[in-house]
């Protein structure tokens, strides 16, 4: 929120008079210009998450479903090359 100008701040500013609360209220506009395109960043940032979230979940599935998944493969590929290595 701005701070009140009162009648002669507000009449100087109109004038094109700069003044102090005039200052800061410009200020506290730009900020808040800033925060609202955040707040729309943080949302679309948060809508796609949510959408990824969905449409990996399908694919996770499919990745942990079974004993031939792409998991195990990878899980008995990295044992292989430990034991390969000498490691236990």
């Amino acid at each position: 929120p701005t701070v009140h100008l009162g009648v002669a701040a507000s009449a100087m500013e109109k004038r094109g008079i700069r003044t102090e609360r005039g200052d800061l209220n410009h200020e506290i506009e730009v900020i808040n210009q800033k925060l609202r395109q955040l707040k729309a960043r943080i949302s679309k940032l948060q809508k796609w998450l949510k959408e990824e979230s969905e449409n990996n979940s399908y694919a996770e599935s499919r990745v942990w479903s079974g004993n031939n998944s792409i998991f195990f493969a990878r899980f008995r590929f990295i044992l292989r090359s430990l034991y390969s290595n000498g490691l236990p």
